[in-house]
């Protein structure tokens, strides 16, 4: 997204200084002035992207799904158990504090687009149809997506209406 935005700044400032594009009448600051604001809309776009943390955000989402794997591990080794005995409550109980606390130790979580996403994963186990899991996939890029693919195409369009007029 920012390399495509640097870009259109390079593009224009060259098309504007080798005389390429020649607007005319009040059209002729409208070049400077789209270079001058993708450029502070890129260094507003760096600075968000780059205080996202997105490295820490998945190492902590991949820890706290390595400790509840131990749990559900656990849980599953229980349940293939004689869990019958005396001590299958406390065990349960014990196992839903562990998990519980491992939720509340980690504020991290996926989005819910992310669960659907998995649910399309894995459709025969969630009666999802194969229209119900395009429109769920759509929609991940659509969320996931949107502010880029407008921010690449609309300052083409913009020149592009520029250049007809």
């Amino acid at each position: 997204m920012i390399s495509i935005l640097t870009l259109y700044v390079f593009g224009l400032t060259l098309a504007d200084f080798c005389n390429i594009i020649k607007p005319t009448g009040n059209y002729k600051d409208v070049i400077p002035f789209i270079s001058m604001f993708l450029s502070i809309g890129i260094l507003i776009l760096s600075l968000l992207e780059g205080s996202q943390n997105y490295q820490i955000k998945s190492e902590r989402l991949h820890n706290c799904s390595k400790e509840i794997a131990e749990v559900y591990n656990e849980l599953r080794q229980f349940i293939c158990t004689d869990a019958k005995n005396v001590d299958g409550d406390n065990k349960l109980s014990e196992l839903t504090k562990r998990y519980e606390f491992i939720l509340s130790k980690y504020t991290e979580n996926h989005d819910p687009i992310d669960y659907e996403l998995f649910q399309t994963e894995h459709r025969k186990y969630f009666n999802i149809g194969w229209v119900k899991g395009k429109i769920i996939l759509l929609k991940s890029l659509l969320i996931s997506y949107w502010l880029y693919v407008l921010l690449i195409f609309t300052p083409a369009l913009v020149l592009y209406i520029i250049l007809i007029k």
